[in-house]
């Protein structure tokens, strides 16, 4: 699926196809003899599960039959992050009604811990600035996803999402230096998107809670500064490295071998080399680049603009995700592991369908 269409009615098929094929083949090999190797066998199957699970995921969106279909994915996105934006604003005013104290826990609903909301908008963002445009289904869909759009910047700066910001910078710049001309009206949407939110940030986080006086929780310099334990849960991820470089020390082991401070090192490469091992990181590091690149020549060579602009979108989707996986686990939280999961389809779908 991931080879596109434009490999498949091509001279280079064959190699593209049977190269898929051994890259899946050794990659299913590798995870089947990491789960074998884990000491805990049930642990190591039951993420293996999970995987699975997420990859089917992928696999029913990217069997997306038509670009009508893309664009009602598309615009699902739109709907789904407006309804919680809703309620999200639901809450806000109650809070703020009852001059209570306004805490980023109490605001941001259906979430154990508001970091992990910021791992679904590191996908979200990106998805919704492509209906923002005019392009998108003769701008049917506009009002309503710059709604969602900056409403959830607002949020972003509520909650301090540090990685997601960075995140979203890095792909946005990246996009714009690949496909210079035809990223800029998206890319500018996405920047009106975020001052636009910053304006709603402040006059609904801060102004209106000031006016009535109620508190605000404070995002403080030194929680901003902070590393949180990276390094040391990092440098805990190195230590596994060296003891099962081959096979890791099990799927879901980072876990299983207690530390005071988290279950996961906040860093989806080191993660997956610790537990899986190298072999499985550098398989799918090239699987992952070869994909992008492969969406990249495709968006390059697409001569309709609607769909170079929502191929553009999703890829800068990707590449967040690819970048808040350094710093965040946003491959570990389920909400975001299922909008991963559907980005990934979602590209997929774009690159056969173009």
């Amino acid at each position: 699926i991931l080879i596109g269409r434009k490999a498949v009615t091509g001279p280079n098929h064959d190699v593209w196809a049977r190269s898929s094929v051994l890259c899946a083949t050794g990659i299913g090999l590798l995870a089947i003899m990491s789960v074998l190797h884990a000491p805990n066998t049930a642990f190591a199957v039951r993420e293996f599960a999970t995987v699975l699970g997420l990859a089917s995921i992928a696999a029913v969106i990217a069997n997306c039959q038509n670009k009508a279909q893309l664009a009602i994915l598309n615009v699902t996105v739109v709907v789904a992050a407006s309804l919680y934006a809703g309620l999200v604003l639901l809450s806000l005013f109650i809070t703020i009604a009852h001059a209570g104290a306004l805490e980023r826990v109490i605001v941001i609903l259906g979430y154990d811990n508001y970091r992990f909301f910021n791992h679904t908008q590191t996908v979200m963002l990106p998805l919704l600035a492509i209906p923002t445009s005019r392009l998108f289904q003769d701008g049917k869909f506009a009002r309503l996803a710059w709604f969602a759009l900056t409403i959830n910047f607002a949020f972003l700066l509520f909650t301090a999402g540090r990685a997601t910001v960075v995140a979203m910078m890095s792909a946005t710049l990246l996009s714009l230096l690949l496909f210079r001309g035809p990223c800029i009206p998206y890319a500018r949407d996405l920047l009106v998107g975020a001052v636009v939110g910053a304006l709603l940030y402040f006059g609904l986080f801060i102004g209106v809670p000031h006016l009535i006086g109620s508190l605000v929780e404070s995002n403080s310099v030194a929680e901003l500064q902070s590393d949180h334990s990276r390094f040391r849960l990092w440098r805990l991820a190195f230590d596994y490295m060296a003891q099962e470089p081959w096979l890791g020390i099990g799927p879901m082991h980072y876990a299983h071998y207690i530390n005071l401070k988290a279950a996961h090192p906040h860093n989806i490469y080191l993660q997956i080399a610790s537990e899986w091992g190298l072999p499985m990181l550098t398989a799918l590091v090239t699987l992952s680049t070869w994909a992008a690149y492969r969406m990249y020549k495709t968006i390059e060579t697409c001569l309709d603009h609607e769909q170079a602009m929502i191929g553009i979108g999703i890829f800068t989707a990707l590449i967040a995700i690819a970048v808040d996986g350094i710093f965040s686990g946003n491959f570990v939280m389920p909400v975001s592991q299922v909008w991963i999961a559907f980005a990934i389809g979602l590209a997929i779908a774009w690159t056969r369908l173009n």
